[in-house]
């Protein structure tokens, strides 16, 4: 009974192995770096909240955004400027997970928290970001977020 035990948890152990090197064929050390880079500065960087203009905030967001994404929050981003606001939250990565679907493609499954400046209030929430490779490097082209509020 032990022999099968141990035979069991071994092939367990070799198809997980196998699983995750077949899931992460395409990546490498240097993307895993830009991935985790582009998701940190898409979060973290608040540039756009002193851009004069829509197509400040667009030069700004094109550096981790493309296609319909990019599009949409240049949009809303500009509306959000115009307006006086009492924005008082920050927000952070804590943790990344990322799987290559191909060479080109990435998905990163981030942990987020929301820090209300003035208490130190926080709130967290995650995040899955579909990324692909363009020619500018890795771009966030969809994202989907679940908070905890």
């Amino acid at each position: 009974m032990k022999k099968i035990i141990l035979i069991f948890l071994t092939a367990v152990f070799i198809t997980a192995n196998a699983l995750v090197a077949a899931v992460n064929v395409w990546g490498n050390t240097y993307d895993n770096t830009k991935i985790k880079t582009v998701i940190k500065n898409a979060v973290e960087n608040t540039d756009w909240m002193h851009a004069k203009t829509q197509q400040e905030v667009y030069n700004i967001l094109s550096q981790y955004y493309t296609g319909k994404i990019l599009m949409e929050n240049t949009k809303y981003t500009w509306e959000f400027i115009k307006h006086p606001t009492d924005f008082y939250w920050t927000t952070t990565v804590d943790k990344y997970s990322i799987t290559y679907t191909d060479k080109n493609t990435a998905l990163v499954k981030a942990y987020l928290t929301d820090i209300k400046v003035i208490d130190n209030q926080k709130l967290e929430g995650k995040a899955v970001y579909k990324l692909v490779n363009t020619k500018n490097g890795w771009k966030i082209c969809h994202a989907e977020y679940n908070w905890n509020w």
